[in-house]
């Protein structure tokens, strides 16, 4: 298994321009509440690739694995299924084999409405954590550990006897015992509600202690780049980096009162400071963060000095959450409210809960982010 920075070194690598004497910017990304950061940098691979000419960008997982959630099969669901068997009739002289296009089928619908597919899937992840989820983690933890080794052994399965692509080895939604057995669970009622967010307050202390390691690992020279230049963060991972932003602020103004008050300055100390402040954040559905050390601390050190782009989706002419599901607008307003108004800007737009790739959207991102450029290119 790759290392940290191995795994880092594969992100950044192209991460110079072809001249040699320019580097793109180096965002740090942070996923949110549910994700992993392989599926968020899949989400983020059309911005990736239209911001490939200025900008790298890196992923990291949190600390906090959740549990295998899943909703049983639903009427729609069987609906979908039956319609899909019929389609096999009229279709029965497809190129594939009726029960390969079937069962892909099958997965594809099972997929988008939440339920498990085939095998397992690389564990959902979290920031901040419910009492009850963080009282779990040593369970789900060796759970994740256990589901590691079964998916290797299936990999080596599959290498030695290659099976039908098309057809699931575990069909877990339609067989509530498999899926119990494999580490699932029935999904709560609360989750992906509107206000699922107000309970994941703690757990800080290791998520903070993995964003300083990303860092600090990134300026250390070990890495191949300066700094990381600036932090995305989406929903939860939103409410993470204005933390972040507002715990390397007070850094920052505690340092410099103690080299007030001492009239020396250290150099390590200076040296610190530089490799941990990111230049901007962009900040995508966001919130604030319902943590109790979060909310002191930024109302200790609002309005906060960095530079940010806000992005998320406007509400409905009644007020209501007609764009974004799971993050109201006025949540979104609450934490634009936080920073300085002069190092604020805001990206409203129609869709939903996530980063769109529209085209006028994207320029405007580019726009932020070409301003940091000619720091970045001076070094």
């Amino acid at each position: 298994m790759a290392t940290k920075q191995q795994q880092w070194q594969q992100q950044l690598e192209g991460q110079q321009s072809s001249t040699g004497t320019h580097r793109k910017l180096i965002i740090l990304c942070i996923h949110g509440f549910r994700q992993n950061a392989k599926q968020f940098k899949g989400r983020l691979a059309g911005l990736q690739r239209k911001l490939a000419d200025i900008a790298t960008f890196v992923f990291i997982d949190a600390p906090y694995v959740l549990p295998l959630w899943y909703k049983p099969a639903t009427a729609e669901l069987q609906q979908i299924e039956q319609e899909l068997e019929t389609a096999q009739h009229v279709h029965h002289q497809s190129q594939r084999a009726p029960n390969q296009a079937s069962a892909q089928a099958k997965a594809a619908s099972r997929q988008q409405l939440g339920a498990p597919s085939c095998g397992l899937p690389a564990p959902k992840r979290a920031w901040l954590l419910s009492t009850d989820l963080l009282a779990a983690q040593p369970q789900l933890q060796a759970m994740f550990q256990q589901q590691q080794l079964l998916l290797q052994q299936q990999q080596q399965q599959q290498q030695q006897h290659p099976v039908d692509p098309g057809v699931c080895a575990q069909d877990t939604a339609a067989e509530p015992a498999a899926a119990a057995s494999a580490g699932w669970q029935v999904a709560p009622a609360d989750v992906a509600t509107a206000d699922q967010h107000s309970s994941q307050c703690h757990g800080w202390q290791a998520s903070w202690k993995i964003i300083q390691e990303a860092l600090s690992n990134s300026s250390s020279g070990s890495l191949g780049v300066q700094q990381v230049d600036g932090l995305l963060g989406f929903s939860q991972g939103a409410a993470v980096v204005t933390a972040v932003v507002a715990q390397l602020q007070q850094q920052q103004q505690q340092q410099q009162q103690h080299a007030g008050s001492t009239g020396v300055t250290s150099g390590l100390g200076v040296q610190l400071q530089q490799q941990l402040q990111p230049r901007f954040a962009i900040l995508a559905s966001g919130f604030v963060s319902p943590a109790p050390e979060h909310r002191q601390l930024l109302q200790q050190q609002q309005p906060l000095q960095l530079p940010a782009l806000h992005v998320y989706a406007a509400a409905g002419e009644s007020g209501g959450c007609s764009g974004d599901r799971q993050i109201q607008q006025r949540l979104s307003d609450e934490l634009y409210q936080l920073w300085e108004p002069s190092s604020r800007q805001c990206i409203l737009h129609d869709g939903g809960h996530l980063i769109p790739c529209r085209r006028d959207i994207v320029s405007d991102i580019r726009t932020f982010l070409q301003q940091f450029l000619p720091l970045v290119q001076h070094h």
